[in-house]
């Protein structure tokens, strides 16, 4: 899926703002949006174009760090950081188009409600963990690469994974590791290409880790599953499930996938 024409982010006419500082015991903010205020504390507003730069992935430095946000970020590109954007609240149906990820331990974590918000047009890159979610919102056209595991899920509620490309990520494209017994994850009209090269063993492309009584819901359809790699190196990169079920139950309903050996 094409991006569209507004969506084509440019880094190096970017303005840049780097942290040049020191590294810290604990998590600090890059760029504090946390607002102190009693019951206040979100953030409206719209971030344009604009990349920020920090000191690497084992750093303690977290790019943008909000609380509440209720916002537009648009052609943001965070690179450096242990979190690349961390929410720790709501984020309410706010609009993310075209955040480019890379060198993250986190490219994203948001740990609140999304209730809706979308993100278009991603790109996660060499992060250890593209994008950490508590689900409730829609991945739409994005872009999982060279990232240890593409999407982690940690919480409840539905996560819509829709025309999105995953490309030699090392562990898993989506880890379910959460406590919820109200989980629903829909992968459709997607190409993933299969690799889970970091594992000897339980190589897959999904993961579930839920407590025992603890079930899931997921949908895989209309996607192609490419599996080149293990077509031409079946000892380093043949995978032994799709989905690696380690904890709790799942109902899986599956149509219209295409087994490929892309080239």
């Amino acid at each position: 899926s094409a991006k569209i024409a507004g969506y084509q982010l440019n880094i190096k006419a970017q303005t840049t703002l780097a942290y040049t500082g020191p590294n810290h015991d604990c998590l600090t903010p890059f760029i504090d949006i946390r607002y102190n205020y009693k019951k206040r504390q979100y953030f409206r507003g719209t971030i344009r174009n604009i990349c920020f730069s920090g000191p690497g992935s084992s750093s303690n430095m977290v790019g943008l760090w909000f609380y509440d946000c209720f916002c537009l970020l648009d052609s943001v590109h965070v690179r450096g950081f242990k979190n690349g954007i961390q929410i720790d609240h709501y984020y309410f149906y706010s609009k993310f188009n075209d955040i480019y990820c890379t060198g993250c331990d986190r490219g994203i974590k948001a740990l609140g409600a999304a209730n809706g918000a979308v993100f278009n047009y991603c790109h996660f890159r060499w992060c250890n963990v593209g994008f950490e979610t508590t689900g409730h919102l829609y991945l739409n056209a994005c872009y999982f690469e060279l990232n240890k595991t593409g999407i982690k899920l940690v919480g409840g509620g539905i996560l819509h994974v829709n025309q999105c490309y995953f490309e030699k990520d090392s562990e898993y494209i989506i880890d379910i590791d959460s406590n919820s017994n109200n989980l629903l994850v829909i992968l459709s009209n997607s190409i993933i290409s299969l690799y889970a090269l970091d594992f000897p063993s339980n190589k897959a492309a999904i993961r579930q880790k839920l407590n025992p009584g603890n079930f899931s819901t997921l949908v895989i359809n209309n996607n192609i599953i490419a599996n080149h790699y293990a077509y031409y190196n079946p000892q380093d990169y043949r995978l032994d499930y799709f989905v690696y079920v380690e904890g709790g139950d799942i109902n899986i309903q599956a149509q219209n996938n295409k087994i490929s050996k892309l080239s």
